[in-house]
């Protein structure tokens, strides 16, 4: 068995063996092989075609967002994500960023997943203070949002937030957030937790630059072995891309 040290799963396991049955008329043996692969990239969705809105749908939208039944403003989150974002995206904003604080979970949800298509400048500070939402499901939700909006105001919060309980939420997000993570994650390597540097590594490996070759050398005589195994993977990783 070969293990991918950067995601803790089997690359790669074979098993063989012999089936054996038994019966009146004697007995016969079967052998068996079986080899299962790690893919390399996950099969892509194809994703839906988003189509802009019309001034009607942008007006029932809007009525909607301002009403005071909740499962009436979650319902027109819901469509605002389905919808192609346009140029006057604020008058959108002015509506969603106070959502943010509903008392409802369904509410704040709905509402960050239609700001990562919505989302201009101004919301971004809004977004970034769900990171602390007391709901995890906002707080992944708000990940995914910064990371797909690349707003390098969210580096260093997102960072933050690999110490905690949505480690694994924040890993893919800085991910996708790109180059900016790389000088928010670099100080982490040195964190307590064998888990936060293993996940940095994995950060580094898909946006790092030679910026972090020094720190990801020192891990070279990290205690964990799955540690020094990441860092080499990312060290490798960049040495390619540079």
């Amino acid at each position: 068995m070969a293990v991918d040290t950067r995601q803790g799963v089997p690359r790669m396991t074979s098993f063989a063996g012999t089936l054996t049955s038994a019966s009146a008329n004697g007995t016969q043996q079967t052998p068996v092989k079986i080899t299962t692969r790690l893919m390399e990239k996950p099969l892509a969705a194809p994703k839906p075609r988003m189509a802009p809105l019309t001034d009607e749908q942008r007006a029932a939208i809007l009525f909607r967002l301002r009403s005071q039944n909740r499962d009436e403003r979650v319902a027109a989150c819901h469509d605002l994500q389905r919808a192609a974002p346009d140029d006057d995206a604020s008058e959108i904003d002015d509506e969603l960023v106070p959502l943010l604080n509903d008392q409802g979970l369904f509410a704040r949800w709905a509402a960050v997943d239609a700001l990562k298509v919505w989302a201009t400048a101004d919301s971004i500070p809004a977004l970034i203070k769900s990171l602390l939402d007391p709901e995890h499901s906002v707080r992944w939700a708000a990940l995914d949002a910064l990371g797909a909006l690349q707003d390098e105001r969210a580096a260093e919060p997102m960072a933050r937030r690999l110490d905690s309980e949505d480690r694994g939420f924040v890993e893919p997000a800085l991910k996708k957030l790109g180059p900016a993570a790389e000088p928010a994650v670099i100080p982490s390597l040195q964190d307590p937790a064998w888990e936060t540097r293993m996940a940095v590594c994995h950060v580094l490996q898909e946006v790092g630059t030679r910026k972090s070759i020094p720190a990801l050398e020192a891990l070279s005589k990290d205690s964990n072995a799955i540690v020094v195994g990441a860092a080499r993977d990312a060290w490798n990783a960049i040495k390619q891309r540079n």
